[in-house]
């Protein structure tokens, strides 16, 4: 019951104001406060509208989250007997889970493929290699920003320069990162 709704049904009573707001103290639980009505500024209804008519569109797919191209390197890379293509395979899964955020998926990949190429007797271009460090590199930098930035969140987290609180608690993803990106 709202005040609004016990006063008037109080008043509808005969009930004089002052024996109102005395019942009201007396019986708190009576009264429940309610919630201000949910807020939407036009812009953020536009948005909304928006996006649900690109998901109807997509039929529920999202080209920034493709799960089914992971599924299908896997597959492939399984069963792939050139090593060359095995090794793009390789590129691509693990580029593919840094993309959707499954990072230590990507690292387990990426941290491996220089000797995975060299296992594979596959001489990479010196592009390609960089590509693989590239990777390797964001993800450990991916895997720094998760373990500092959004689990131990604070004022100064992530900004640049880092000062005091700002600096990482869990280092070993700006550690590796800093070792294929030196300073």
């Amino acid at each position: 019951m709202t005040w609004r709704e016990f006063s008037e049904g109080i008043r509808t009573l005969g009930v004089p104001p002052i024996i109102c707001c005395l019942l009201m103290i007396a019986q708190p639980w009576a009264v429940t406060a309610e919630p201000p009505p949910h807020y939407q500024a036009p812009g953020t209804k536009v948005m909304a509208e928006f996006l649900r008519d690109w998901e109807r569109q997509a039929d529920g797919r999202n080209p920034f989250a493709d799960t089914a191209i992971i599924k299908t390197l896997q597959e492939s890379e399984a069963r792939e007997t050139n090593a060359v293509n095995r090794l793009s395979m390789l590129i691509e899964l693990g580029k593919q889970l840094l993309v959707q955020g499954r990072i230590e998926e990507s690292l387990g990949i990426t941290t491996n493929l220089l000797h995975t190429a060299d296992s594979l007797h596959v001489k990479l271009r010196a592009s390609n290699r960089a590509l693989v460090r590239q990777l390797e590199g964001l993800g450990w930098l991916r895997l720094g920003e998760r373990e500092n930035c959004l689990k131990h969140h604070n004022p100064d987290s992530c900004l640049a320069p880092i000062r005091a609180e700002g600096a990482h608690v869990i280092q070993t993803g700006a550690r590796n990162a800093q070792a294929i990106f030196p300073p």
